[in-house]
């Protein structure tokens, strides 16, 4: 498949050599870039990929690549959210759900992930979200709304500590009372 006027392997085949390769949480991420909206429209969908992936047999790194594909979800918008979730399941914590539709004044507001039944809302802010300023509001706006709908809203960013957001996100979902 030519790109630039370069021959590019297949995604499917860039994947089965990435499988030998890299982590389980980065085969996920880029999974998701692959089935999700990262810079236009999925590419195909997990189930299409699964089958293909299923198809090549056993090859380096095919149990790494099936536990990713479990691991996939549609409708990741970046890397670190990805990364984020999975972070939060390997803390033994439940799965959030990825970009839940939230009502809020005639408006749908989807945060990053979020624990529906608890009304939490975890935001990842990269480094983007704070350098435009049209975005910067956005999510400004949309933190005011969630918040003004009684939900509690994490932002995480690169340079958050990943164990204390562990910590007060357990306490969160105990229903105990969360410092900070």
């Amino acid at each position: 498949m030519p790109f630039y006027g370069i021959r590019l392997n297949d995604k499917r085949f860039v994947l089965l050599e990435l499988a030998g390769q890299i982590a389980v949480p980065d085969l996920t991420a880029v999974i998701d870039a692959i089935i999700g909206h990262w810079n236009g429209p999925p590419e195909t969908d997990l189930t299409t990929l699964t089958r293909a992936i299923d198809a090549a047999g056993r090859f380096v790194g095919s149990a790494r690549l099936q536990q990713a594909l479990r691991s996939a979800r549609p409708d990741v918008d970046s890397p670190q959210e990805t990364r984020l979730r999975l972070t939060i399941v390997d803390a033994g914590l439940p799965e959030p759900v990825v970009h839940p539709p939230i009502s809020a004044d005639g408006v749908v507001l989807h945060p990053d992930l979020a624990y529906l039944d608890e009304m939490i809302a975890i935001e990842y802010e990269g480094d983007e979200h704070r350098s435009d300023p049209e975005r910067w509001a956005r999510d400004i706006e949309r933190y005011d709304a969630l918040t003004e709908l009684g939900w509690t809203v994490i932002r995480v960013t690169r340079r958050s500590s990943i164990p204390k957001f562990i910590e007060r996100l357990r306490m969160l979902l105990s229903g105990s009372p969360s410092v900070g």
